[in-house]
């Protein structure tokens, strides 16, 4: 029996997620926007009301207004907070799988060949996860069911928002003709403009196309690739990807650039953080502060330690010195503040590493 693999996107994220913190905003147009270290910014995500306004990932802030409503909202994103309900949403559909992928902050994959004995069977479970999600944290998704993790991504996408769409695996030809180039996940705008500069503009016509000029115009292995993803063929299982950081942040009570007001947020960070370090167990070489302003203008400082640790509680004091110099550069009150841990090490942690947490 072929795999059957849930793609699970979850509807305009960013966006939802303000609306549940905001329910005045329930059926008002929300533009999430992301804001560049010089002021200018761009879209993040819309919500489906500004969508049907224009407005869409990608655009200028600027661009933006011109086609919003005087109802529009522009909201600056919280990633933090963003992350923070997709780790929580994550928990919950990682218990649902046989395997589990996450593709992004909004997207997962789940592989449940094991547990699914068949694809009706699959959409059962499929629209438990929906009315679960819908439940605990009141953001509706949409999901695709397929042989492979490319046809259940296409798949989830069909008929968004709170959509359900199901591919057996002798549907999938007739599935991937009905579409454009476009939505063919993996092909990009520079490969479409070749592809269609050959009059290939559907996934039909490039199934169909020449596999030798295919391999020469983009490469072998490249031009061997298109032709798999417009047959429909996916061969990569769903497997678990390791994450690079592990980060905290939080809203100052007030504007400040005081460093004893900062490191009172920070202490509680840290400990929040250190959890989540146990938990993965994982040792880390570098930490790092984050500092947004009241301008929104978002700074990183970083240090590499000299051996790598575990915990970040007994680092405070150097979590400390970053943001004293940090203010020292920059003298203007902070917004928000955050940690983070990167460059992680697994399997046992030096024990000279151990002996030294106490120096930091």
């Amino acid at each position: 029996m072929s795999a059957i693999v849930l793609h699970v996107d979850l509807d305009s994220f960013y966006a939802s997620v303000e609306k549940q913190r905001r329910p005045e905003l329930a059926n008002v147009p929300i533009v999430i926007c992301m804001i560049t270290t010089r002021g200018g910014g761009a879209v993040a995500t819309a919500s489906y009301e500004a969508r049907s306004l224009g407005i869409h990932a990608g655009l200028s802030i600027g661009e933006a207004r011109r086609l919003a409503t005087s109802e529009t909202v522009f909201v600056p994103a919280d990633r933090p907070h963003y992350q923070r309900v997709s780790e929580q949403i994550m928990a919950t559909l990682r218990s649902r799988a046989d395997a589990f992928q996450q593709v992004s902050i909004d997207e997962t994959a789940l592989d449940v060949s094991q547990r699914c004995r068949s694809m009706d069977e699959a959409a059962r479970l499929a629209q438990d996860i929906k009315d679960q999600v819908k439940k605990q944290f009141g953001l509706t998704s949409s999901i695709g069911i397929g042989p492979n993790k490319l046809v259940a991504k296409i798949a989830a996408g069909m008929k968004k928002p709170d959509g359900l769409t199901v591919v057996r695996e002798n549907e999938i030809t007739q599935f991937l003709d009905t579409l454009p180039l476009r939505k063919l996940h993996g092909v990009g705008p520079e490969t479409r403009a070749v592809l269609e500069q050959h009059g290939i503009s559907t996934v039909t016509q490039l199934r169909h196309a020449d596999q030798q000029w295919l391999q020469k115009t983009f490469g072998a292995k490249r031009g061997l690739l298109l032709y798999e993803k417009a047959a429909g063929i996916d061969p990569s299982p769903v497997v678990e990807q390791e994450r690079k950081q592990l980060s905290r942040i939080s809203t100052l009570p007030y504007d400040s650039a005081d460093i004893d007001a900062v490191m009172t947020a920070v202490h509680e960070m840290l400990a929040d953080l250190d959890g989540k370090i146990q938990e993965k167990g994982v040792a880390f070489r570098t930490i790092s502060i984050i500092a947004i302003q009241r301008n929104l203008e978002m700074h990183t400082k970083s240090t590499t330690l000299e051996e790598p640790a575990t915990s970040v509680v007994a680092l405070e004091p150097q979590f400390r010195s970053l943001f004293t110099a940090f203010l020292r550069e920059h003298p203007t009150a902070l917004r928000r503040c955050g940690v983070s841990v990167s460059s992680f090490m697994h399997g046992p942690t030096p024990k000279r590493a151990q002996r030294r947490l106490g120096d930091f």
